[in-house]
This record gives C-alpha cells, structure tokens and sequence, in this order.
C-alpha cells in the first residue's frame, strides 16, 4: 500500500496529485521568492505551490470531471481578477495560499529534520513509483513537459516539492503512540477529562417505524402498534425487567451493541434524552424519524472508536499547536520579485 502522503492540517493542504519527469531550470525559475529560516523558496518552487493549490481549491472539480487538471495551468484573466472578498481578488487570495502552504511545507521539513527524519532510500523508490504513475496519467514524458512549462517550475521542483510533503507525513507520525512527540501521560489524562464532558455512552431499544427492506415508512397502523409496544416494554423495565435482555428481545437494531457520541452526532431528539441521563437510567419512550426509542445511559467507553478518533483530534491539535510555535518563532523574509509576482 503506497504511503498516505497527504494532510489538511492549519494552512497545508491535502492533494494526492504527484508530478515529474524532465524540466529545465532558468536564472529566473531559481530566483528567491521568500526565504524561511535561511531556506530559500525559489520561483520554481512556489509555483508548483501554486499549481497543487489550485488542485485542492477545484478538487470537487476535478473529482467530477467538470474541471480538467490541464485547465489549471493557466487560470482566465477574468477568473483570477473576480472579487472573493471585498478588495480582495482570486489571483491575490490564490497567493496568499500558496505562499502559507510553502512556508508551512519548509517549517515542517525543518522540524522533521530537527527531530532526526530521514528520507530512506524505500521512501525515495516510493516516490519514484508514484512519481512514474502520474506520468503516465498525463500521458507520458511529453505531456509532463508541457505540464512543467506551462505552470512555470521545473521538474527538480516538483521534487522538492514532493520530498517536503515527506518530511510532513513522516513528522506528524512522531505524535503517534509510543513516538517521540506522542501524547504524554499528563496529556491523555486531561484529553479523557475533556472527553468525559462532552461524550455519553448509550444502548438502546428501538421499535422502527420504517421498513428496513423497502426504507418506506410503515403505516399508520403500524406505527401506532410500534409506540404501544414501546410503551409496553418502558413498562416492563420499570417493573424490573433487565434492560439487556428486554433489548435482544426486542430491538430493530442489527447490531445492539454500546456506542459512544456527542453533540452533533445523533438525532437532536435521541441527543437531548440521552445526555440528560445518569449512568444506569432509563429514558422514557423518544420518538425520533426512524421510530420509538427506550434509551438506557452506560459507564462511559473509553476504549472504543469514538475514543480514538478524539485521541486522534488531541494528536493534531498537538502537532499543529507546535506547527505553530515553530511558524511564530520563524524568520520570514520576502523578496521584490515575490511582490511583484502575479500568479495564474
């Protein structure tokens, strides 16, 4: 399986598109665009920013097949002069993304060279592979020279470019578990504190209102019957019947097991009975689209998937949380031919 290359975290954008082949290099695809901590972003390099920017912005786009990756080269003057904020134009706001991209790109090769990342030669054979696969996409060498001319870099810079993507995904699996920036314990301990505010545990009992094999609703019949023998059941636990039992019994669920959620995530109805609960209480009948509901609040699970992926939220916040420390103590300098640049 190739390796997962690409993240949306703060200003790097997330672009499975790889590129290269040949390209040439003038005086003035090498000049010095901005420089970031002494490392130099030539023009060469920006602007295959600016072409792999282009992609993410147009990446539904691309996905469907109204927009063509050829048509990106070149942006229509109109296009790149319309307004997307007041006073602020396509082209402008197409720079400012890829100049935060780039910046970001070189901060965290730094930092993944600072913390010991190394480009191993597997790692350099995988990208020659997809490197290769994207070539042939295009259409062969031909057809990715014409690509490198008509964005403006070179094929050194798609290199680069894609060597720094690299760097990226292998400094953000140093915040995996058992990794030298993983988690601490003082920072778990607080992160399930977190989690426990805001995250309830739940099983429930549901008596459907909708055919499962047709997804039509049942009639009216039967929906009434659906919320008597709801009633019936609530009934039942309050006199002392086990919750679980009644549950095999007779839930619509296919899967009745435990889950795990928070706001957002359920139906606002289900949502408003169930975080009202204690542990170990029982609902009173809920009615929501898909039928008749008898919930019953558990231990919260901290284990399960809803865990880890907010365990996965507090890892990204961490890796970007010092994105950002590094970014703010970084020493930024533009040049004139930045200024002066008009992208398309």
């Amino acid at each position: 399986m190739k390796r997962k290359y690409f993240r949306l975290l703060a200003l790097v954008f997330a672009l499975a598109m790889l590129a290269g082949v040949l390209g040439g290099c003038s005086s003035e695809k090498s000049a010095a665009m901005f420089k970031v901590n002494g490392d130099k972003v030539s023009k060469a390099d920006f602007m295959m920013y600016v072409f792999f920017t282009k992609c993410q912005i147009f990446s539904d786009e691309l996905s469907n097949g109204s927009v063509s990756m050829s048509t990106l080269y070149q942006l229509p003057e109109e296009q790149l002069e319309e307004e997307v904020e007041i006073d602020v134009t396509f082209r402008e706001y197409l720079k400012y993304l890829a100049a935060s991209q780039a910046m970001s790109s070189v901060l965290m090769r730094q930092m993944a060279q600072d913390a010991g990342v190394k480009i191993t030669k597997a790692d350099k054979d995988e990208l020659k592979a997809v490197k290769a696969d994207f070539v042939e996409t295009l259409g062969g060498a031909a057809a990715y020279n014409k690509f490198i001319k008509a964005i403006g870099s070179t094929d050194s810079a798609y290199d680069r470019y894609m060597t720094d993507v690299l760097y990226s995904e292998k400094l953000y699996e140093l915040y995996a578990d058992g990794e030298k920036f993983a988690l601490t314990e003082p920072e778990l301990a607080a992160g399930k504190e977190e989690f426990a505010k805001s995250y309830v545990t739940v099983r429930h009992i549901l008596f459907n209102v909708i055919d499962l094999s047709s997804g039509n609703y049942l009639s009216a019949e039967e929906q009434a019957q659906a919320q008597v023998d709801a009633d019936a059941v609530l009934a039942l636990i309050r006199g002392g019947a086990d919750f679980t039992e009644m549950m095999e019994r007779y839930t619509a669920e296919a899967n009745p097991a435990p889950f795990t959620f928070t706001e957002g995530e359920v139906l606002p109805e289900f949502e408003k009975a169930a975080l009202k609960l204690a542990v170990g209480e029982v609902s009173d009948v809920v009615k929501t689209l898909y039928g008749y509901h008898i919930i019953i609040r558990d231990p919260l699970q901290t284990g399960g998937t809803a865990w880890e992926n907010y365990k996965e939220i507090l890892r990204e916040q961490k890796y970007s949380a010092d994105v950002q420390e590094m970014s703010d103590a970084a020493n930024i300098t533009t040049t004139k031919a930045y200024d002066k640049l008009k992208v398309s």
